[in-house]
């Protein structure tokens, strides 16, 4: 209202009424004004009555647009606040649908007891997690003793009479079954001087500490 008064003292055909101070009297004094003077003054008050209506008009339909554009745009926010909170609780509830999927059987469809289950399976979760991680560490530490456990022994004999040679390999060969040794490999060298022989022995000591480290 304060722009539009501003437009009503800038204008050239603004103008004003005189208030007149009132009669306190009840009778009204007698007028020889005629009658076709009072009635033209009255037309023209009322001109200036229809070109201030012809103002008010003009700038309310100037700032109206303004108005309708703000009420467009709360329209437009509001919409789209229900769109994002309809979007935001179909996600939600897909989510539930999903961690409910993958629950054991007989779990209940509500929320909460879906949030109490799934809490559930990750404590159990977490206690599998550090049996299996125990074990991990134990076997590791099992084999790093087995690869320091020798897989086999070697023995190495000389005969110096090359003509009973044979016979102590053979005396050799036999206590070696006796103790449950296995004999892997044997490398022997025939001479006139010697018999020499190497052999690659797995004992059941060595067999029994690689069972006891697995």
């Amino acid at each position: 209202m304060d722009l539009f008064f501003q437009e009503l003292q800038s204008d050239d055909l603004a103008f004003w009424y005189e208030l007149t101070p009132l009669n306190q009297s009840a009778f009204l004094p007698y007028s020889s004004t005629p009658t076709s003077e009072i009635s033209a003054s009255n037309s023209g008050n009322g001109s200036n009555s229809t070109k201030m209506n012809k103002r008010m008009i003009d700038f309310m339909r100037r700032n109206w647009p303004v108005r309708v554009g703000s009420q467009e745009s709360e329209r437009a926010r509001c919409y789209r606040r229900k769109i994002s909170e309809r979007m935001r609780r179909e996600k939600e509830k897909n989510g539930y649908l999903a961690l409910h999927a993958v629950l054991p059987l007989g779990t209940k469809n509500d929320k909460n007891s879906i949030m109490q289950m799934a809490a559930k399976r990750i404590l159990e979760l977490k206690q599998y997690k550090e049996v299996l991680e125990r074990r991990n560490h134990e076997l590791e530490v099992k084999a790093i003793k087995v690869g320091n456990v020798p897989r086999s022994i070697k023995i190495k004999f000389k005969v110096g009479n090359s003509t009973s040679g044979v016979d102590h390999m053979v005396e050799v060969l036999k206590c070696l079954n006796s103790l449950g040794s296995k004999i892997t490999s044997i490398k022997s060298r025939f001479s006139d001087q010697e018999v020499a022989a190497v052999m690659d022995i797995e004992t059941e000591v060595i067999q029994f500490l690689t069972t006891l480290l697995a």
